[in-house]
């Protein structure tokens, strides 16, 4: 299965929301938006991890984050990923603050 490390914005919503309601697209592209429940913040992509490691994974992150403090984030831009060339995701990136990168490395 195919995995990432990541956390729900709990504030952004809104701007997030009306950012994307500015936004106009080209009929050519085939694009669909992502429900706000699945909207998150990826902290590191873990790729393909066999499911019987899943344990392992959580066992691992589980200290890491528990007493974790809220981590304020800067919405910086947006693009596409992987490339402009071959759009399969509009992202917005966030800021790269130092609680988030020291988590990130963690």
């Amino acid at each position: 299965m195919r995995l990432f490390l990541g956390f729900a914005p709990e504030s952004a919503e809104r701007a997030v929301y009306s950012l994307c309601d500015r936004l106009e697209f080209s009929d050519e592209l085939p694009l669909r938006w992502v429900a706000p429940e699945n909207w998150h913040i990826t902290v590191v992509f873990l790729g393909d991890v066999p499911e019987r490691a899943l344990g392992r994974v959580v066992d691992a992150v589980a200290p890491l984050v528990a007493d974790c403090p809220p981590i304020a984030v800067t919405l910086d831009e947006l693009e596409w990923f992987p490339s402009a060339l071959k759009p399969r995701l509009l992202t917005l990136r966030v800021d790269p603050v130092p609680a988030l990168m020291t988590l990130q490395a963690e």
